[in-house]
């Protein structure tokens, strides 16, 4: 009898990821001011690690010259980095961006200090008025189209991550979400046209061959798919869902050591996965290793009781690699007792009873 393998997808969906850089920050042009030599103090003491000392520079400054936009912002980013929770860091960037209007560099950061706080609302005001500033942004713009990816505005997001790539061809979070997108409304095409361009700049990235991968196999492009899936193992050998699926187009295709390794990998990375287990049960019983494919079902089954695969094949097992009907036909009354439709375990299951 053939044993049951069990495939799932897993969807990858790409997360807001905040990433505050401390960037170098020139002050506007203007005044010969005592405020000027206090700041440019503060720029020098962070490059050399100094902290306070920057901060109370940065302060002195202001004392100086409290209209100092420049002295704000970086005050701003400074507390943020100091403490992401201080409540100067949003205070200080408000009044950066209020003293100079066009400081496009301090609404961003405002926007990403406000995205940490989780105050999506002022945070997207933040970003629009960068973009506005500085229509060319395109950070700012990715920033904001992970935002709106974020809240469920996806046309929206759709539209900002395009903009982003007009700017920048290449970039590869937009490639990545955009190509995410249009593979979840059925753009193959489209999707599969930013993935190669992403991969082809961007070889390591893992989540995009794996997503070349899956596309693959919808259009029923095995040795695509299975070839997309060895280069998402290969930039990233932690990558659970490309090792899973690796593992199981080797199965399909027979290639049983492959796909044992591959599932090994993944029970490395995921020790709950039941599946994964499942089907290195079967692997085993296909390669003569009966001992490993009885611990490698019992472990599925500890994991998770409710896989109905898992108690038909342990009946399977039983009944005939082990010739122990008795076990067998405990494991498929579990088996029928969660669904199973097998009309040749039900009739077997009725003749035992008799």
């Amino acid at each position: 009898m053939r044993q049951r393998c069990v495939m799932r997808w897993r969807g990858m969906m790409p997360g807001l990821v905040l990433v505050m850089g401390m960037l170098t920050v020139w002050p506007s042009a203007g005044f010969g001011h005592t405020a000027r030599t206090y700041y440019q103090e503060a720029l020098s003491a962070l490059q050399a690690g100094e902290t306070e000392r920057a901060k109370a520079l940065l302060e002195k400054s202001l004392a100086e010259f409290s209209n100092f936009a420049d002295a704000h912002h970086l005050l701003g980013v400074l507390a943020f980095h100091t403490s992401a929770e201080d409540p100067q860091a949003i205070s200080a960037l408000e009044h950066a961006v209020t003293l100079n209007p066009n400081f496009a560099l301090a609404a961003y950061h405002l926007g990403l200090v406000l995205l940490h706080r989780h105050q999506w609302n002022a945070a997207e005001r933040a970003l629009t008025q960068a973009l506005a500033m500085y229509p060319r942004y395109w950070e700012a713009q990715l920033t904001l189209a992970k935002l709106h990816d974020q809240s469920g505005k996806v046309e929206q997001a759709i539209r900002e991550y395009q903009a982003v790539l007009t700017l920048q061809p290449t970039q590869r979070e937009a490639l990545y979400n955009l190509a995410y997108r249009y593979e979840e409304s059925g753009n193959i095409d489209e999707a599969l046209s930013l993935l190669q361009r992403l991969t082809t700049h961007h070889p390591q990235h893992a989540s995009g061959w794996y997503l070349i991968g899956r596309l693959a196999e919808q259009k029923n492009s095995m040795t695509e798919a299975l070839e997309a899936y060895r280069q998402a193992v290969a930039a990233d050998p932690r990558h659970r869902d490309a090792q899973y699926h690796l593992a199981f187009l080797y199965q399909q295709a027979g290639k049983i050591d492959q796909a044992i390794e591959h599932f090994q990998a993944v029970t490395q990375l995921d020790p709950q996965n039941a599946e994964a287990y499942l089907n290195l049960g079967v692997l085993y019983v296909t390669n003569g290793q009966l001992s490993e494919a009885e611990r490698a079902y019992l472990t599925a089954l500890d994991l998770n009781p409710d896989l109905l695969e898992t108690y038909y094949n342990l009946g399977i097992f039983y009944e005939f690699h082990k010739q122990d009907l008795d076990k067998a036909i405990t494991y498929y009354r579990h088996y029928v007792e969660l669904g199973g439709q097998d009309s040749r375990i039900r009739r077997l299951i009725e003749k035992f009873s008799e």
